[in-house]
């Protein structure tokens, strides 16, 4: 499936810096997903080059999965604008399926085509949950 922006399924039609940040963000592919968060197959390794900051994110976020199990959430709904590779969307499924939490919709979107795909491709075996 091609990605299609929002602007251009509106008729805004592509503006030129759009188009020159898609393409970059989609001719680094996967390596923007080693540079930016670390392997993919260890989500939670706040052990990379921006550790500190992703542990006092991840910390908040936690914090607040932790409170909606508590209150018994039913159903959490994400929506993650610049989704990249969807990392944050899987630690954040992952951690809210782990914590009792039944129901789970994510959506995620991204400039980037190719990085939407990465997302689609690493969290396929989450839909499961």
């Amino acid at each position: 499936m091609a990605f299609r922006s929002i602007l251009t399924l509106n008729g805004a039609g592509k503006s030129r810096a759009r188009s020159e940040t898609a393409r970059a963000y989609d001719q680094v592919g996967v390596k923007y997903l080693a540079y930016a968060d670390g392997t993919a197959h260890d989500l939670f390794d706040f052990g990379g080059r921006y550790s500190y900051g992703d542990r006092r994110i991840w910390a908040t976020i936690e914090a607040k999965l932790v409170a909606m199990a508590e209150a018994r959430v039913e159903t959490l709904r994400i929506l993650d604008v610049g989704c990249g590779p969807g990392t944050w969307l899987r630690r954040v499924v992952i951690r809210a399926h782990a914590l009792g939490i039944p129901r789970i919709e994510s959506r995620g979107f991204d400039i980037s085509g190719e990085q939407v795909a990465i997302a689609r491709m690493l969290s396929a075996d989450l839909r499961r949950l």
